[in-house]
């Protein structure tokens, strides 16, 4: 584990100069695919910018108050502050370009913004990696790690391989730009929906969590027995899932009341009523 660096005199928290080189990742791969998509790539980057800040700043100075540290750390915030002020300020500027007549659609952005939150999974595993947070259940395995006085799961790297995995296939998927016309479907309906990119990163990375939860020694425990992290993200896997199908059959069902809808469409029935 590598919790600090040493430059100089100066000592620096190697978890924090990997978040922030996931930001920066990040940010260019939300840019880039911004592009792709034909969305304005310099505004939602603001967005995102706008809503990092304010979860900083905001998680930081509501955890200050309280205790007056000075350390901008994951341990150090007021996460669900940090959060309200991020949601409230990305609330404020999508509300301000749709007065002004320049809307991103949800859905739109959501898929933009897919490829970044793969990134900074990476990033945030690759940080607890480093400082040892995270930490792992005990367990004598070949490829245990010895930390905290205990030979642990490495379930920081089992975290890093798993955002590694779903980083390389969201980053494939992202690649199959939405068509113009919903009843296009060369590359298959649901994989071109809007908003199936996000829901497809969101059910991954539940499942990533509803798996590697097992192998933590942090965890929090409801009653004792029940892993917390666990509960959310069966709950949150659950809605990915239900979201991916609900956008694929809109979808589905935009084609198929096209003039030129698909072959397998089904075929409208019509009734008569008996003559009298």
């Amino acid at each position: 584990m590598f919790p600090t660096l040493q430059l100089g005199p100066a000592v620096i928290q190697t978890s924090v100069l990997l978040l922030l080189a996931g930001v920066w990742l990040a940010t260019g791969r939300i840019e880039r695919h911004a592009r792709m998509r034909g969305q304005n790539g310099d505004r939602i980057l603001t967005l995102v910018l706008v809503v990092v800040a304010s979860a900083i700043v905001t998680g930081r100075l509501a955890y200050a108050t309280q205790l007056g540290l000075l350390s901008p750390t994951m341990a150090t915030m007021n996460l669900e502050v940090g959060a309200l002020a991020a949601l409230s300020a990305g609330a404020f500027l999508l509300r301000r370009w749709a007065r002004r007549g320049q809307p991103i659609p949800l859905l739109d952005l959501l898929d933009v913004l897919a490829p970044g939150m793969a990134v900074m999974m990476m990033a945030f595993s690759a940080g607890n990696l480093a400082s040892g947070s995270a930490y792992g259940a005990p367990a004598r395995l070949p490829w245990s790690i010895f930390l905290w006085d205990e030979w642990r799961h490495p379930s920081q790297a089992y975290e890093l391989l798993a955002a590694l995995g779903i980083w390389l296939l969201i980053e494939r998927s992202a690649k199959k730009v939405p068509s113009a016309s919903p009843h296009d479907t060369a590359a298959g309906p649901s994989t071109r929906a809007p908003g199936f990119l996000f829901f497809t990163w969101m059910a991954m990375a539940a499942s990533a969590r509803l798996i590697l939860e097992a192998f933590r020694g942090d965890s929090v425990l409801w009653g004792g027995a029940i892993r917390a992290p666990q509960v959310v993200a069966l709950i949150a896997l659950l809605g990915a899932l239900w979201s991916v199908g609900r956008v694929a059959r809109s979808r589905r069902s935009a084609a198929c009341h096209q003039p030129d809808s698909p072959s397998d469409c089904p075929t409208p029935t019509t009734t008569t009523s008996p003559r009298l």
